[in-house]
Formats: structure tokens, sequence, C-alpha cells
């Protein structure tokens, strides 16, 4: 299942659905890093913000704390991650000029990848315990981020559409993560080091939000 969204989209792009990058890089490698990536950015948004919701009756039944809710997540988004990540290493066998050592960054960005989307995802499971349409909506924005994000490829920044997708954080993050696993493109860090920068802020502040807002929050699960 992990690897089915990897096997969907490049059946896509063999089938012409997708424009070809002209960058060089194999089209399909440049799919399935792109979608890991994003997928990691997204299921971590959109597990923790529904995972109170979902974790309802063990958090009223037992009394279990709702930390370990996110804590769950986390090892749900890496495991996911890993499992296609070693599908990735057997496949770039037909690609022996990508086999690098920069693929051993790929653990690391996926690492500062999740900080950031559990860090927003925390914060939006407080209020979508209040309004469970909350979860349908980011459900959707991540759907629809998905091509938003570069996992087919670079954005032209010069019109008004992309430079507004270009500094999202899913842009961001998957492109840079991407360029540097595979090794190609000019690499412009200044912007992923804000972002990271901006992820452990947010987190510091998703865990003060989470200590301030749980007693509100364990009150209105019962």
């Amino acid at each position: 299942m992990p690897c089915l969204p990897v096997i969907l989209y490049n059946a896509l792009n063999y089938l012409g659905i997708f424009a070809s990058t002209g960058d060089g890089v194999p089209r399909a490698l440049i799919i399935s890093f792109g979608i890991t990536f994003y997928l990691v950015f997204s299921e971590s948004i959109v597990g923790c913000t529904n995972c109170l919701e979902l974790n309802k009756s063990y958090i009223n039944k037992t009394g279990l704390d709702i930390i370990p809710c996110y804590v769950s997540i986390v090892f749900a988004v890496l495991m996911s991650f890993s499992i296609r990540f070693l599908a990735l290493l057997v496949a770039l066998i037909f690609y022996a000029e990508y086999y690098t050592f920069n693929l051993l960054y790929a653990p690391i960005l996926a690492l500062s990848i999740i900080i950031f989307g559990v860090s927003i995802g925390s914060m939006l499971s407080i209020f979508a315990t209040f309004y469970r349409d909350l979860t349908n909506f980011v459900q959707m924005m991540a759907f629809y981020l998905l091509f938003a994000s570069g996992v087919f490829g670079f954005i032209d920044a010069t019109t008004t559409i992309g430079k507004f997708v270009t500094v999202l954080p899913s842009y961001i993050y998957v492109t840079f993560s991407r360029s540097v696993v595979l090794g190609y493109q000019e690499i412009n860090s200044s912007g992923f080091i804000y972002l990271v920068i901006i992820s452990f802020v947010l987190f510091v502040f998703a865990m003060y939000l989470q200590r301030n807002a749980k007693s509100i929050i364990l009150n209105h699960l019962k």
C-alpha cells in the first residue's frame, strides 16, 4: 500500500499524462522521489489533524494521553517512508549513476519534513475536535497541493501563479529534498533553511499550545 501511489503516478507518466521536464533526469525518478517526499509532508499533516478524533474512544476508555496519538502518526509516516525508500533503492539499480551517497540525506530530510507536518497538524487537531469538517478540508487541500508541490517537475516562477506556488512549504520541501538526493539542479538552500527554522519554532509553539489546551480537548472528547 505505501508504494501504490508511486506505482500509480509512474503508470500515468508512462501513458503520457504528464509533460516532460527536459532536465535530463529520468522522469520516473523525478516522480518517485517527489511523491515520496510529498507523502511524508501530507501524511504527517493529515494524520495529526485527525488523530485525536480518531483515537477518541481510546483516550476516553484508557485515559491515554494525547501526545502518544501524535507519536503513533510519526511512526506510521516513518514506516511508510521507509518502505517507499527501500523500494526506490531497489529501483535505482537500473539508474546506477544516481546511486550516490546523497541518498543518505533522505531520512534526515524526511525527518525535517515530519517536524513541520506534525507541528501544523497538531495545532489543527485542536480545532478539528470542535470543527470536524476541518479534517475533510485538510484532506482536500493535501490532495490538490500534490499538483502544486513540484512532484512532477519544477514550476515556472515567472508567472503570477508560479510565484505563489514556489513559496509554498510543500514545494520548497519536495523540490529541495529531491534535488539533494538525486544530485541535480542548482540548489538554493536559503529558503529551505528558513523553513527548517520556522518548523522548529512552530514545533515549540505547538507543544505550548497542546499543553495549555489539553484539559479543554479532553473534556470535549468525552
